[in-house]
């Protein structure tokens, strides 16, 4: 199916602010200041970045064979 994502849209935002150097993955640098979750923001540390996925935005879609168009909610949260 065309236009099917393999990862989550809060994942793929995740990885651009860490490529972004905005913040750390915490998988990986658990020291660093900043660590950039998706989904889940954990109770510690105070200082973080949380991705999460939101509701979808129905476009309308294609008269040639009906196909759903939208695009993706995400929300990002600095805490």
């Amino acid at each position: 199916m065309p236009g099917t994502l393999t990862h989550s849209p809060s994942d793929i935002v995740r990885q651009l602010l860490v490529n972004l150097a905005l913040g750390v993955d915490p998988t990986t640098d658990e020291t660093s200041d900043w660590p950039i979750y998706e989904s889940r923001e954990p109770d510690l540390p105070d200082d973080c970045i949380t991705v999460y996925n939101t509701a979808d935005k129905l476009q309308g879609r294609t008269m040639t064979d009906g196909e759903t168009q939208g695009q993706e909610g995400i929300q990002v949260r600095i805490r």
